[in-house]
């Protein structure tokens, strides 16, 4: 059963990451107020508990994100923040940035940081993020990205597989990250596209509700989820008989290579096209 809905704010962001699952960088779609708050009260009559609040770099757009927190306040959901920090000039100016959205109720604050890019400013800015959390009695989470926790998709899968070890694709015969029949998580982002994994959609949610695109008779019917829950992207592999039969550096490295292939024969399933790195 889904308990936490994750809106892509925007694909926008003050970085490019080599290990953005989303592609962000300087260009890119961007939700509305008014598609946040569609989104957060339609998650609401779903039984959602929690959303998050992710990019792209979230506070580029500081009034949308924060009509969402206040969104999310006012129906009794958690409200969390996913940020590199890149507001966090200051101490002063990043309590400055925190305290309004902390006055709206129960705030999470997950702060962004890796091995790749940024150098110490960019640490810097993150550890002034969570000092100015702390001195408004936040708990900030770090989520820091190094070589050995890097999931192998979306940008990833193109400038970090040559650090690592590749195995054969036989071996990646499960999911380990995601039960795709029955998503405890979901995102979407400002075109509409729900992804239980990036990349990998049900449908979009301009075309359809939440409640109807994680029908479990829906999800069961799919081209392609059904087959990575049960036999992982090697399962992909076998079933198009797909022409990957190499070596990889983790199971998202071959089920993004997979998805990849068969975008053209599921375009509808498989997108926005710069998850996969398609600018055109």
């Amino acid at each position: 059963m889904l308990d936490s809905l994750h809106l892509l704010l925007t694909y926008q962001c003050s970085g490019e990451c080599p290990h953005c699952f989303v592609w962000a960088g300087p260009v890119g779609p961007t939700m509305t107020s008014a598609q946040v708050q569609e989104l957060i009260e339609s998650a609401e009559g779903e039984g959602v508990s929690a959303i998050a609040f992710e990019g792209g770099e979230p506070f580029l757009y500081y009034p949308i994100l924060q009509h969402g927190v206040r969104c999310a306040q006012q129906l009794g959901l958690k409200a969390t923040v996913v940020t590199n920090g890149v507001w966090a000039i200051t101490q002063d100016e990043a309590v400055r940035w925190l305290r309004p959205l902390t006055e709206l109720g129960s705030l999470g604050i997950a702060i962004s940081t890796d091995d790749y890019h940024g150098g110490q400013e960019e640490a810097r800015r993150a550890e002034m993020a969570a000092a100015a959390a702390r001195i408004l009695d936040l708990e900030p989470v770090f989520f820091r990205t190094a070589p050995e926790n890097v999931m192998f998709r979306g940008r990833a899968a193109e400038e970090l597989t040559d650090e690592v070890e590749h195995r054969n694709w036989e071996e990646f015969n499960e999911c380990p990250h995601e039960s795709l029949l029955d998503p405890a998580r979901a995102h979407v982002d400002a075109l509409g596209y729900l992804q239980l994994c990036q990349g990998l959609c049900p449908g979009r949610t301009g075309d359809k509700s939440l409640s109807e695109l994680l029908d479990p008779e829906q999800l069961a019917a799919h081209p392609l989820i059904p087959v990575i829950d049960s036999d992982g992207p090697a399962g992909l592999v076998r079933e198009f008989d797909l022409p990957l039969k190499g070596e990889y550096a983790d199971a998202c490295h071959l089920c993004y290579r997979a998805r990849a292939e068969l975008r053209g024969e599921f375009p509808q399933y498989l997108g926005p096209p710069r998850v996969y790195g398609d600018f055109s």
